[in-house]
């Protein structure tokens, strides 16, 4: 749990360090709409910290392990039925 917790906070470090500690970002994003801006910083973030966690295990197993959860729990597909091909409704 340390190494998604030491991601989060390199990402949020590295997010602050690219948008407003160089002058060229800071100086760019600085018209923007603060909607913009938002937008901005959560993608960079998100990357950041994608990029990081990847860093910190050495392998892409905390993502297979996210995707295999989100898999278990979406609902299974399911084809839709006519009553003539269900057996149970021809009852």
């Amino acid at each position: 749990m340390g190494r998604y917790f030491a991601a989060a906070v390199c990402a949020g470090i590295g997010s602050w360090l690219v948008l407003f500690s160089l002058e060229t970002t800071s100086t760019a994003i600085a018209g923007f709409p603060l909607v913009l801006r938002l937008l901005i910083f959560s993608i960079l973030g998100f990357g950041l910290y994608l990029g990081f966690v990847i860093f910190f295990h050495w392998s892409l197993s905390p993502l297979r392990m996210f995707f295999s959860l989100v898999k278990i729990m979406l609902p299974k597909y399911r084809t839709q039925k006519t009553e003539a091909e269900d057996p149970k409704s021809a009852g």
